[in-house]
């Protein structure tokens, strides 16, 4: 059983989107586009469908069952398809109201067998109520109950050791769509299944070097999974933590799907961390499985490598909320592809004055914005807009190829023809790399025409935790209810203290990827030592500079705001409540750099 349409209203950017599926679709776009939104409208659905469907045996007779259909209402905390940080974010334009009446969130869907659900979200007291309608068949709501869709986000790293866990815990990070937490587990119950030979077969097609999974867990000695893999030619096993991301990410992709055995497959960019040889196995496989266990597959995808292997009828095309089966020119794939990142503006500007600022993404943009009007006056900083073009790069833009940008650009728009080259200021993120003086220096002496600034914070984020400019912007918002300030101080502190392990992990991650990427061949204990060092070095007097601002402190008080009856804030409202004094002098100095590169002179104030 396969679908064949969906139409989606009221999700997030799409007010209403219908799509016609096959059995094997590429969902390709622009960037903001909606490709993993419509991913993520088929979870949602799968969510509502199995919440709302249920099993009851007659007279206690186990061989005897009626299914039913049930309308539930879930928190916010429980509804674990999709989490963000305020419940009405799931709505377009996060409206869930209108005219005094509710205006819902629906997915319909049509399968092959000229069956219809349709799976309905609604919002009340900030709970949602999830609810279905379909034919009320007996054998029908059977056979939607055995059908499964799987959905697996953009690939993470696996964690450096995993303990054994319980099929409940194992559920609810599946549920959350923590694939990589318990990897492992997931991997050991494919081994007690008789199955890993499976995933073997697939990463020898894949990776000609791989031999052998080795899977060990004693019950009784054992506290942590071992999962090891040995390589033909070597009498060493390699821990699977020390593996390539490419190898890891086919046992993620492929041991969960052999696992779980879902009808319908959602990845979301499954091509990241592959270079070519491996995307054409990727889409070998995943064709292999649609093909000889009669799967349905959709995934999205930016690479070109991999549309240029897929037929264009298998091919789907978001642009402008409309899906349609496009037949690409795959020579002009990427210049179209770069193209939506610019509007004629931009593109006269580049043309004009041959300065492109590369972001991470469109918000750190806006903080920009924001400090620049703050820092230089609104004049000033108009002068500075007009003679720069923006670039968002839909990630670390200091783990992108910078200089291959430039001369797509150039060659593009024929950048050479009128003396002065083009000049990028690339800004980024920190992200815990574990030597920025390093980083920084590798990354200047790339290209002349280049300049980095890696911010000295985690992310842009950290520069807004700013305790008075939190309490005055709160006060505001809730200026007529009595919001005592201490308790969201000691919330504020609290989270602060809490995220002490979760930044030791992101500098786990860190130092793996560093050790991977210059190839230090570091262990285990070499890497979480490292980790520990750094985090020992500068959380006394710096954790608000390397805390989780974005993910976890920022949402933390917004959770608070919320459960306590207060209004909440936005991220940019709270940087627009930044006094100039209140601003981070590395916040400055960036915004004078910037102006300088436009070639706007300014005075420091």
């Amino acid at each position: 059983m396969k679908i064949k349409r969906i139409v989606i209203h009221n999700f997030k950017r799409f007010k209403q989107l219908q799509v016609e599926l096959s059995s094997f679709d590429c969902i390709v776009g622009a960037n903001n586009s909606g490709k993993s939104t419509l991913l993520q409208s088929l979870a949602l659905f799968d969510f509502v469908l199995h919440n709302c469907l249920s099993v009851k045996q007659v007279n206690g007779n186990n061989t005897q069952k009626v299914f039913e259909i049930k309308n539930r209402s879930i928190a916010p905390e429980e509804f674990v398809v999709l989490p963000v940080a305020n419940a009405i974010d799931l709505w377009t334009d996060k409206i869930a109201q209108k005219g005094g009446k509710h205006v819902l969130i629906q997915i319909e869907v049509e399968f092959d067998n000229e069956k219809y659900v349709k799976a309905s979200v609604d919002l009340n007291f900030n709970r949602y109520s999830i609810s279905i309608e379909t034919e009320v068949d007996q054998n029908w709501l059977k056979e939607l109950v055995s059908y499964k869709i799987s959905y697996l986000p953009v690939f993470s790293t696996f964690l450096t050791q995993e303990e054994k866990r319980t099929q409940a815990v194992i559920e609810d990070a599946l549920s959350r769509g923590r694939v990589n937490s318990v990897i492992r587990n997931l991997l050991y119950d494919l081994k007690q299944k008789g199955e890993i030979h499976y995933l073997e077969r697939v990463l020898q097609n894949a990776i000609p070097s791989f031999k052998e999974l080795n899977i060990k867990f004693d019950e009784v000695t054992d506290k942590y999974i071992d999962v090891s893999y040995k390589e033909e030619g070597k009498n060493k096993s390699f821990d699977l933590f020390m593996a390539g991301s490419g190898f890891q990410q086919f046992v993620y992709l492929f041991g969960f799907i052999r696992l779980r055995n879902p009808n319908l497959i959602l990845l979301d960019e499954p091509d990241v961390h592959l270079h070519g040889t491996m995307q054409a196995s990727l889409i070998s496989e995943l064709k292999n499985l649609q093909r000889t266990e009669d799967k349905q597959i959709i995934f999205a995808t930016h690479s070109r490598d991999i549309i240029s292997r897929i037929e264009p009828d298998q091919i789907i095309t978001l642009n402008e909320d409309k899906a349609t089966r496009l037949k690409i020119n795959f020579e002009i794939y990427d210049l179209l592809e770069n193209l939506g990142s610019f509007d004629n503006i931009q593109i006269a500007q580049l043309q004009e004055f041959k300065r492109l600022l590369v972001v991470e993404d469109h918000d750190d943009w806006k903080f920009v914005q924001v400090f620049g009007k703050k820092i230089l006056g609104e004049a000033d900083w108009q002068k500075v807009e007009k003679r720069l073009s923006i670039f968002p790069a839909k990630g670390n833009p200091y783990k992108q190829d910078m200089v291959k940008l430039k001369e797509q650009l150039t060659a593009m728009f024929r950048l050479n023809s009128s003396g002065n080259p083009l000049k990028l200021f690339v800004l980024a993120d920190w992200d815990y790399y574990p030597y920025r003086d390093e980083l920084i220096k590798s990354l200047n002496q790339k290209d002349v025409n280049i300049k980095y600034h890696v911010w000295g914070k985690a992310e842009i984020e950290n520069y807004l935790l700013v305790q008075d400019a939190l309490i005055r912007l709160v006060k505001f918002k809730n200026e007529t209810k009595n919001l005592f300030t201490d308790p969201f101080i000691d919330e504020f502190n609290s989270l602060l203290d809490k995220s002490k392990s979760i930044v030791l992990d992101k500098f786990a991650k860190a130092v793996e990827e560093y050790s991977h990427s210059e190839r230090k061949g570091w262990n285990i204990t070499k890497m979480n030592s490292e980790a520990q060092k750094l985090l020992d070095s500068m959380w006394d007097n710096n954790k608000l500079s390397i805390t989780d601002a974005k993910e976890y402190i920022l949402p933390g008080l917004k959770r608070w705001l919320q459960n306590n009856g207060f209004s909440q804030f936005s991220d940019l409202s709270l940087a627009e409540s930044l006094e100039v004094s209140e601003i981070d002098n590395e916040v400055k100095e960036f915004i004078y750099k910037l102006a300088d590169f436009a070639g706007v002179r300014v005075n420091k104030k």
